[in-house]
């Protein structure tokens, strides 16, 4: 390309804004927050809040974060072998989910999922409305300025003014943002009467005080590994049928209910820098994380191929970046290899009328058939509780141990 192109420092600060590009640090840095800015904020928006006689249930804040949802750590899986070979790399599998609850942490709103796919094959015939979260598909890093306007307006305002209803409050509400490059200006984002409204914290200020990153969105990442890593445990299989069972449709359920058991205070507690005293009812100081990867840590050294793994191992992976050389998955060579095998030969109708008469025995392999066949049909309905779709899932999970339990015996 001929030619010198020299881009000031505002034109570079336009271009980031209009594209959603925040700001990065370099590997192994970390970045330091404006704690003097932070300190002003604090001020202002406590003045704000009694100013507009707003109550913790009325004061939401939503961050969004990247999880590389086919993230295990090898040492885990005894893979330290096969990490080295050309079969396994880091895991890129990636969606973007943001969290969004109030000050009380009592009113948590669907998780917002953002994938590249506009529907992921792993969907098929589900309704995308019959998810447990709430689903959108874009190309870029993080969430565009035109997806998040259409999460706040059909789906932020209309569920807070319902939940402000229900607690015979006055339906007006502030939404805390991070600093604006990722998100519409504030005066695009508020309810048809001007109630609900937006309010960005200034600069380099999030690790300090933006209230999902007080632990919430760290908390909801552990609750998500540890509840893949206890899928995989359950199911008895080897890393590699492991991953190629596991889809982003199963991510989704499986980090829907990491957000359901994030306590409401942890949320609480994320809103004491901004919302001073909010947090003095909020129950002993328990770290969420500390248990899960105790607990995990117990549960794996007792199960085969696991019983290296001790508690700082979890506690990295826990802890682990996007980039982590310990999220090992099959690479697309592999993955086309198991797509090219020849697929195996379905029992004809006739068949499995024979195989549904309880007189005759079932097989595991027709089992997670039909059990795969009635999941497709749950995400279908539009009247099926999120419950009743766990539940299935776990039977699936069952299943499959016991299939390759029986694999094992014939080898």
């Amino acid at each position: 390309m001929e030619g010198d192109f020299n881009a000031s420092s505002g034109w570079l600060t336009r271009f980031k804004q209009r594209h959603g590009i925040p700001k990065a640090a370099g590997k192994g840095t970390k970045l330091k927050g404006d704690e003097t800015a932070a300190s002003e904020f604090c001020g202002n928006f406590q003045e704000f809040v009694e100013r507009e006689n707003l109550q913790p249930e009325q004061i939401y804040g939503a961050d969004q974060t990247g999880l590389f949802w086919k993230c295990l750590p090898s040492r885990t899986l005894a893979l330290e072998t096969e990490r080295s070979t050309s079969g396994y790399r880091s895991s890129r599998e990636r969606i973007i989910i943001m969290c969004c609850a109030n000050a009380t942490g009592l009113h948590k709103l669907n998780l917002c999922v953002v994938g590249k796919a506009k529907k992921p094959r792993a969907f098929k015939g589900a309704d995308l409305s019959n998810l447990p979260v709430t689903y959108f598909s874009q190309k870029s890093a993080w969430i565009e300025h035109s997806v998040f306007r259409q999460w706040f307006e059909k789906y932020f305002v209309p569920q807070v003014q319902k939940h402000l209803k229900s607690k015979g409050l006055l339906e007006k509400a502030v939404l805390l943002l991070d600093f604006p490059p990722a998100h519409p200006n504030e005066e695009l984002l508020s309810s048809d009467d001007g109630r609900i409204i937006v309010k960005y914290l200034p600069p380099n200020v999030t690790s300090l005080i933006q209230p999902m990153s007080q632990g919430v969105l760290a908390t909801v990442k552990r609750y998500y590994r540890a509840g893949l890593l206890q899928k995989y445990v359950d199911e008895g299989i080897d890393p590699k049928m492991f991953w190629k069972n596991l889809t982003v449709l199963d991510a989704i359920y499986e980090v829907s209910r990491a957000w359901n058991m994030v306590k409401s205070s942890t949320i609480t507690k994320a809103w004491k820098k901004l919302f001073p005293g909010n947090e003095e009812n909020s129950g002993m100081n328990i770290d969420e994380g500390a248990i899960l990867a105790a607990n995990l840590a117990t549960v794996l050294q007792n199960t085969e191929d696991c019983e290296h793994v001790d508690l700082e191992n979890i506690d990295q992976w826990f802890d682990s970046r996007s980039n982590d050389s310990n999220c090992p998955v099959l690479t697309d060579s592999e993955g086309a290899e198991d797509r090219a095998k020849p697929a195996e030969h379905k029992p004809s109708s006739k068949t499995r009328k024979t195989e549904l008469n309880p007189e005759k025995h079932i097989s595991h392999k027709a089992a997670l058939e039909w059990t795969e066949n009635l999941l497709d049909y749950l995400e279908q309905q539009d009247d099926m509780l999120l419950s009743d779709k766990l539940v299935l899932r776990r039977l699936r999970t069952i299943i499959r141990r016991k299939q390759k339990l029986q694999n094992n015996k014939g080898h």
